[in-house]
């Protein structure tokens, strides 16, 4: 008998006696319940990975979106604690649009000026404002953030007068002209005399700054 026989034949007697161990209720009910659990354990690992997949994709977009919702609910709270304040200077705007306005508003000035002599009988001989600008082009920049005043948009004008009157007018035209509505600054002041002595007039140049914002809120 040659070695490929008694291979089969060794098999063949393996085999016979492995069929009784397989005909036992016990053994068939190991090999069933071993096969029950290899089949559902194949088949969940199909039917349970995309579901954890899913999970965990459903899971970050919860985070994500927390996330984004507190700091939403912070520029809320921003936002509400911003409009407060606005609410509270409100009442003061006018007064700072006064103060410093968006345009030179020369000629608007001017008529301050002429008003605040003929108050105080202080006689302008002439004045001169530069720059003057007679007409006002809209900016298309973009406007400044209002929590920020960018210094570099706050351009003087410089006002230039001879004035002629009585000591006591003047001072008080001068001590009037830095209590206006609108902000402006003695720079500085140069006295002289006009007329006769029997009839001396006190002759002053002033020259001042007044100021003007185009960075807009």
């Amino acid at each position: 008998m040659n070695e490929t026989a008694t291979q089969r034949y060794r098999l063949r007697q393996y085999y016979q006696k492995l069929i009784p161990l397989f005909k036992s209720p016990s053994t068939q009910a190991y090999l069933m319940a071993i096969l029950s659990i290899l089949t559902i354990a194949f088949f969940s690992l199909f039917a349970i990975k995309p579901t954890l997949t899913t999970i965990t994709t459903l899971q970050k977009q919860i985070t994500d979106k927390t996330e984004l919702n507190n700091k939403l609910d912070e520029k809320i709270n921003a936002l509400i604690l911003s409009q407060q304040q606005y609410e509270i200077i409100e009442p003061l705007l006018p007064t700072v649009f006064s103060l410093m306005p968006d345009k030179p508003e020369a000629p608007l000035l001017i008529r301050y000026l002429e008003n605040l002599g003929i108050d105080n009988q202080v006689t302008i001989v002439n004045i001169s404002i530069s720059p003057l600008t007679l007409f006002e082009l809209k900016s298309t920049s973009a406007s400044s953030s209002a929590n920020q005043l960018d210094v570099s948009k706050v351009n003087p004008i410089t006002i230039s007068m001879l004035l002629t009157g009585n000591y006591t007018n003047i001072l008080n035209f001068i001590d009037r002209l830095t209590k206006l509505d609108r902000l402006i600054s003695v720079q500085s002041v140069n006295f002289g005399l006009s007329g006769n002595q029997v009839q001396a007039e006190l002759s002053i140049n002033v020259d001042s700054r007044a100021y003007y914002f185009t960075g807009g809120l």
